[in-house]
């Protein structure tokens, strides 16, 4: 979804202003490249646990990092929201 691809498919639907739609599709990349870094932390998290499974010290790390994780997203989340 390039940036003519954009303007070619939705040029201004009901006269919104131009500025909007570029906000918005940028909104839409950094979103999608947010998910995307989360999903490959979580793939990575998962494959520590997976290669030094019974290490008590993975788990912990593990556990903090998801609890920074998760709380991150949630602030991330609750300030775009309002």
């Amino acid at each position: 979804m390039t940036h003519k691809f954009w303007h070619a498919q939705w040029d201004r639907p009901n006269g919104t202003p131009r500025a909007e739609l570029d906000a918005l599709e940028t909104s839409f990349w950094k979103t999608l490249g947010g998910i995307a870094l989360a999903i490959t932390l979580l793939v990575a998290l998962g494959g520590a646990i997976w290669f030094l499974g019974n290490d008590p010290l993975v788990w912990v790390v593990s556990g903090i990092a998801l609890l920074v994780t998760t709380s991150v997203g949630g602030l991330v989340w609750l300030s775009r929201k309002g």
